[in-house]
């Protein structure tokens, strides 16, 4: 039940979140040339330049003189702000009840190991694990990507922020199944919630690091334009290291 209250929580706020941001865009000037928005609205007065506020929602038009107006009436940003503010906690709170109910849960007996001696390394499967935890990461950036930058401008920052989230949390369910298949799971024969664990750890921290590598490194401009699908594969390996180290540690208990 927590778990699909937590997907119904996070779906239904990012899409709502991406919705109000939508229409907060629609609602103000053109990004493209705003200042003939403002000229129309409030009349000539020189340059005008526009600012926006992410939360609470709102433009102002600033005049070349100095004037300031709020673009948006007062309605428009009361409904948008509180639309924002209810949708981008039900993903988050989505996002909770997935984490607790799926990863962070208590664990039975019966899901303890049923190993009683540590297994010893096994160069074959920390690889092959590696490799798979770098795909989860590269897909995920990708996907990060491919649903951030249109939503950036279309919607807004915060839906750019919270739309990649679902695919982060499957990212997560996927690191834990390729742990159980190929990874530590499988040579501890440990149930679900160590494996969950790791593959929150390997899913979701691995695959947020190399999106904020990536974004980092294009803001900053360490990556220079046009070169953003070359380093794709750089800003994911590490959370193949992350998954080696696993099995690394592993080996190295008493």
């Amino acid at each position: 039940m927590k778990l699909a209250l937590g997907w119904a929580l996070l779906i239904g706020g990012t899409l709502g979140t991406m919705a109000a941001g939508f229409e907060a865009q629609s609602l103000s000037p053109d990004w493209l040339d705003p200042e003939d928005d403002c000229i129309e609205r409030f009349g000539p007065r020189g340059y005008w330049t526009v600012q926006t506020r992410v939360f609470p929602v709102g433009v102002t038009c600033v005049a070349g003189d100095g004037a300031r107006f709020e673009y948006l009436s007062a309605a428009d940003v009361r409904v948008l702000t509180g639309l924002t503010a209810v949708t981008v906690l039900a993903a988050l709170a989505g996002v909770a009840l997935l984490l607790w109910g799926w990863a962070i849960r208590p664990r039975p007996a019966a899901e303890m190991s049923t190993v009683d001696t540590v297994p010893p390394f096994a160069p074959g499967r920390a690889v092959a694990h590696a490799v798979l935890a770098w795909l989860v990461a590269l897909v995920l950036t990708v996907m990060t990507v491919v649903v951030s930058l249109p939503a950036w401008f279309l919607a807004g920052r915060i839906a750019a922020v919270v739309g990649p989230l679902p695919f982060v949390v499957l990212a997560t369910f996927l690191a834990a199944q390729i742990d159980r298949t190929v990874g530590v799971g499988r040579l501890l024969g440990r149930a679900s919630p160590g494996a969950r664990r790791r593959g929150l750890l390997v899913g979701a921290g691995g695959g947020l690091l190399a999106v904020g590598l990536l974004g980092a490194g294009l803001f900053t401009g360490v990556v220079p334009d046009g070169w953003a699908p070359a380093v794709l594969p750089l800003v994911a390996v590490p959370a193949g290291l992350l998954a080696a180290g696993q099995h690394a540690l592993l080996s190295s208990r008493p």
